[in-house]
């Protein structure tokens, strides 16, 4: 049985502060540590933190493109 989220004290005021200091945006402070904190973790030279599946498929396809020398109209066959 699912019983939604739960949020503890601790998250919710960091939220709360989070918001009152006008660090929500995917830029601020908060992120950028979580993205520091994930690329340490997982032994990445660099993370990045994006708002939605959508935005991390657009990401994709342009580090590809760059990667590979793609250019816009060429064919890719998966």
């Amino acid at each position: 049985m699912y019983s939604g989220p739960y949020f503890d004290g601790e998250e919710i005021e960091a939220a709360v502060k989070t918001l009152r200091e006008g660090r929500w945006y995917p830029a601020g402070t908060e992120v950028t540590k979580f993205e520091k904190a994930f690329s340490k973790r997982f032994g990445f030279k660099e993370s990045l933190m994006v708002n939605s599946g959508s935005s991390a498929n657009l990401v994709m396809i342009a580090a590809l493109k760059k990667y590979y020398g793609w250019q816009d109209g060429d064919e890719i066959i998966v």
